[in-house]
């Protein structure tokens, strides 16, 4: 039975350290606790450590409902409507944030990316966004632009073992620069 409780200290520990770094969310958090106070057997803690070893930072998504350029209170988001506005980012698994310009300028600063693949989201009405970046990102480039320009500035061939930063999102009337610093 010690060896049990033992188990269980161990994955509420591991499953505290996923969810303090934003790897699972709050009603994951709370499930899996609820499942691991439960547990009785050696089979329940290999059922349940198999659980909390599956949990992996998910790619950024877009929830089933509509989004739109005034959908303000969803995610980590800046938004930039009639004004001027630099942001430095830091991305948390896999996700850099969500940027929406409307009539304004949102200048975007990536200094430190981890290994792995970064997404940001931009929305852009009749207005500007900068994106700067060091030497040593791959960049991927999903934006719809509508009567708009995107421009990537001094775009070359990068090591694939280093990170990348994949931008998408919608430009409309609008324009987007990625820069090397």
């Amino acid at each position: 039975m010690a060896n049990i409780e033992y188990e269980k200290n161990r994955l509420t520990e591991k499953l505290s350290d996923q969810y303090s770094r934003n790897v699972i969310t709050l009603d994951e958090y709370e499930r899996l606790l609820d499942y691991i106070n439960k547990i009785e057997t050696t089979k329940e803690i290999s059922i349940a450590n198999n659980m909390v070893q599956v949990y992996r930072p998910a790619e950024p998504s877009e929830p089933d409902n509509v989004t739109g350029i005034f959908d303000f209170f969803r995610g980590q988001r800046y938004d930039t409507i009639f004004s001027n506005r630099t942001v430095n980012v830091e991305s948390k698994n896999g996700n850099g944030g969500k940027f929406s310009v409307v009539f304004g300028t949102n200048k975007i600063i990536i200094a430190n990316l981890p290994p792995g693949k970064t997404v940001i989201n931009i929305e852009c009405v009749f207005g500007s966004i900068e994106i700067l970046l060091c030497q040593n990102v791959k960049i991927t480039n999903s934006i719809n632009p509508v009567f708009s320009n995107v421009d990537i500035i001094h775009e070359r061939y990068v090591d694939e073992y280093i990170p990348e930063l994949h931008v998408k999102g919608e430009v409309v009337f609008g324009n987007v620069t990625i820069k090397r610093i």
